[in-house]
């Protein structure tokens, strides 16, 4: 019996491997399809931004019923594909790790969160135990004040996530710039960025 014979991965996707980006995400196209308020901020962040503008380590939450990982992808590969450094992280996988009794597991994972030029949290879902809030203000916090941006994603309504989040981002409320992610389905409510 043969087996089939499996291409290899081409050589331009082998560092999104690397950074964790999900491989259905790794031939997404942009073009009418990323946000306009996510192609700004990347964009702000790729073409020579001031390394001392107080606004670098600002942060994206990508919130709602659309496709918010997608979004999340365009940034990732974008930094990625201009040599700087990424990491996408399932929130589930990171908490799951945290929760292991290996120290050095721990520990790994907490300085690969710090260090890449943009983190990606996938799916984040806040819980009940403090520590794994405390976990997420942490690596939020450190990134923020090392100027290295964050984007979470979160399938939930945007009020909610304000209220979810607004404990974790008290060191800076504005670290987060938030975008609406919408589904085939919903209707634009307008800017998220403006609280009511």
């Amino acid at each position: 019996m043969t087996t089939p014979q499996t291409k290899s991965l081409p050589l331009k996707y082998r560092p999104l491997k690397r950074a964790g980006v999900p491989r259905r995400f790794f031939t997404a196209e942009e073009q009418g399809v990323i946000d306009p308020d996510v192609l700004l901020w990347q964009k702000r962040l790729l073409d020579g931004a001031d390394p001392l503008d107080p606004e670098l380590g600002v942060g994206l939450a990508l919130i709602g019923t659309g496709n918010t990982s997608l979004q999340a992808s365009f940034p990732i590969k974008r930094f990625i594909f201009a040599q700087r450094t990424g990491l996408w992280v399932d929130w589930r996988f990171l908490v799951d790790t945290m929760y292991s009794n290996d120290r050095k597991d721990r520990l790994d994972l907490l300085s690969d969160a710090y260090n890449p030029d943009i983190l990606v949290l996938d799916q984040i879902s806040m819980h009940r135990q403090d520590w794994i809030n405390d976990l997420f203000t942490g690596i939020l916090k450190k990134r923020y004040d090392d100027g290295r941006p964050t984007v979470i994603t979160m399938s939930v309504p945007v009020q909610t996530a304000r209220d979810s989040l607004r404990p974790i981002t008290r060191f800076a409320p504005d670290c987060l710039q938030y975008v609406e992610i919408l589904g085939e389905d919903d209707e634009p409510t307008g800017s998220v960025d403006a609280e009511d």
